[in-house]
């Protein structure tokens, strides 16, 4: 979930065992701005392999909602 002061995080395994909740407050982004309150779907696994292959850590990196798909810049 995102709206305008955290963007939410939930993730649920493949069993349904476990949960995860993390809340990441826009006081820890370099520059955050949402809209609305909006819900997206998000498979954690592609975004690793993406930052795995493009991203080095000490970069920055940007998500956007853009025609109903997440962007990542």
């Amino acid at each position: 979930m995102i709206d305008e002061d955290k963007f939410k995080i939930r993730a649920i395994d493949p069993t349904n065992i476990a949960v995860v909740n993390i809340s990441l407050l826009f006081k820890g982004f370099e520059e955050y701005t949402a809209e609305k309150k909006d819900i997206i779907g998000l498979d954690l696994e592609r975004v690793e392999e993406f930052l795995k292959i493009k991203v080095d850590p000490k970069d920055l990196f940007e998500l956007s909602k853009e025609g109903g798909k997440l962007k990542i810049k």
